[in-house]
């Protein structure tokens, strides 16, 4: 399974993406239990960090008419529902692995997402819910490992909430 992941992320840098490439990467982070993660963890760590990064590109792109693909969609739930199951799965221990992967955008690309969210002005935006379910995902991480509050990544998404969202309200 691990080599047909590797293959699978290695052509999400190819145009166009196949929507059955992005469904299969779907169905593969969907088999994953806590029984499996650790294996599939170690065997497939570069694809997943990878994947990771690609999404986060995927997220600050100029043009998000993927946006509404439910392929897509449904890709994005799964990730972030394999990051929880990364995030709540005691059984791994080395917590700078999760953190390679959870917390793998730039400082440009989140300031870029907060602008996205910014300028949205619909609250059924997909866009909003899938950043949602990330930010919710980096919260549950940083509740159970409040020492990784100081990352500089963390620092500047706390920053920007407090002065967009508190600060100025």
């Amino acid at each position: 399974m691990d080599n047909n992941f590797e293959q699978l992320v290695t052509t999400l840098n190819l145009s166009p993406i196949s929507a059955d490439v992005i469904h299969q990467i779907t169905q593969l982070l969907q088999l994953q239990t806590v029984e499996t993660l650790s294996e599939f963890l170690s065997q497939s760590f570069e694809a997943l960090l990878r994947l990771h990064l690609w999404s986060w590109q995927l997220l600050c792109k100029d043009s998000l008419s993927w946006i509404y693909d439910h392929s897509y969609q449904q890709f994005f739930t799964a990730l972030t529902k394999f990051d929880q199951l990364l995030i709540f799965n005691l059984a791994i221990d080395d917590i700078d692995t999760r953190v390679s992967l959870l917390f793998s955008l730039s400082p440009t690309q989140i300031t870029e997402i907060f602008n996205r969210i910014d300028r949205s002005d619909d609250d059924d935006d997909p866009y909003l819910d899938i950043i949602s379910l990330v930010l919710n995902n980096h919260s549950y991480f940083l509740f159970q490992n409040p020492e990784y509050r100081a990352i500089s990544i963390v620092d500047q998404i706390g920053q920007h909430i407090l002065h967009t969202y508190v600060m100025n309200k």
